[in-house]
């Protein structure tokens, strides 16, 4: 079975990885050269709202300076998750090179949360209005973000002021190994699960009025009434309310079954020495 060095000089194999996907072979060459996934449906998630706006704009593209690239919130998130990450894995660059594909991928999991989702989305643009390009973006998908609606408002102040710290805290303990990163875990998942709960299905239970917001599927009395699958409705509710959301269900649910694993086989191994 392929296995290699960690830092403190012990040898991993595919066995110690106690995650759902341990059937994957994360050694393999295929693996190793696969791109980040998550980077991959942040690029799609900031790069469509990026040529909706200009479309919107005559492709003015001095607004996408000013309205994203020189945001203070942007560069305010941006610079936060970053020095996380050098200062995580500055002087350490055997130990990062040689982390496994999947600790490797939890950490960019973890960052593109703290810098994009909670920080500039959800919180900067979705509860404080801020953010120009995604604001606009943000109003087409879901009237709720237009009229100030309770339940988007503190989910989105939740996300930047609580699970964006804990994003960033994840993110140094998977690189420095510290042993407070599963516990974290479970608890970050629980927070994102419960978000996309009062998110999602407050909206459902309120009569799905809101989504998305230039032509709801719901109307007064049945909320399913206007179901479409237009290129607009594809879009903004298909994949912006319902796809989107959803990755933060099952996610943080691989992300805390190995966590829920790993805490077992430490609380094990300490029961054992005790005895």
């Amino acid at each position: 079975m392929p296995s290699n060095s960690t830092a403190n000089g012990t040898m991993t194999t595919k066995k110690d990885n106690l995650g759902l996907l341990r059937g994957v072979d994360w050694d393999s060459p295929f693996m190793k050269r696969l791109p980040d996934p998550t980077r991959l449906f942040s690029i799609f998630v900031i790069g469509f709202p990026i040529v909706r706006f200009l479309m919107d704009h005559d492709y003015d593209f001095s607004l996408i300076v000013s309205g994203f690239i020189l945001d203070p919130f942007v560069l305010g998130c941006l610079t936060a998750a970053t020095a996380t990450s050098y200062l995580a894995s500055s002087g350490r660059a055997s130990e990062t090179k040689s982390m496994p594909v999947y600790d490797r991928w939890s950490s960019e999991w973890y960052w593109w949360n703290a810098f994009l989702y909670h920080g500039v989305l959800d919180g900067a643009t979705g509860s404080f209005s801020q953010v120009p390009v995604f604001l606009s973006q943000y109003q087409v998908l879901d009237r709720r973000f237009i009229t100030h609606h309770s339940v988007p408002f503190t989910v989105g102040c939740v996300e930047f002021f609580i699970m964006q710290p804990c994003c960033l805290a994840l993110v140094w303990a998977i690189h420095r190994r510290c042993a407070y990163r599963f516990p974290l875990e479970i608890v970050l998942g629980c927070c994102h699960i419960f978000g996309l709960i009062l998110f999602v299905v407050a909206e459902v239970y309120e009569g799905q009025l809101n989504v998305p917001s230039l032509d709801p599927v719901g109307v007064e009395g049945d909320r399913w009434a206007n179901v479409k699958f237009d290129f607009y409705h594809f879009m903004y509710y298909w994949f912006g309310f319902w796809f989107c959301n959803l990755v933060w269900l099952f996610i943080p649910l691989i992300r805390m079954h190995r966590a829920f694993a790993e805490c077992t086989k430490s609380l094990e191994a300490a029961a054992k020495k005790d005895d």
